[in-house]
């Protein structure tokens, strides 16, 4: 066999070993979504403190619109 053609064919084999020689693959199938309760807490604070400056600064205002 002349060289050439036998090198073709070692490749064509072999490539097609490589496409078709693998086995099937199968995805693990497990839930996506899990119940779980639900982590979040809000909170509203209408006590009149989170208008307040912290200590040691100022809040510069308008006396026209008061904070």
């Amino acid at each position: 066999m002349k060289p050439h053609i036998r090198k073709s064919l070692l490749s064509f084999v072999i490539g097609a070993l490589v496409l078709f020689g693998g086995g099937i693959a199968f995805a693990q199938e497990e839930a996506l979504f899990t119940s779980v309760a639900p982590d979040a807490l809000l909170v509203l604070d209408l006590s009149g403190s989170m208008r307040w400056t912290p200590n040691g600064s100022r809040m510069y205002t308008n006396n026209l619109n008061n904070c």
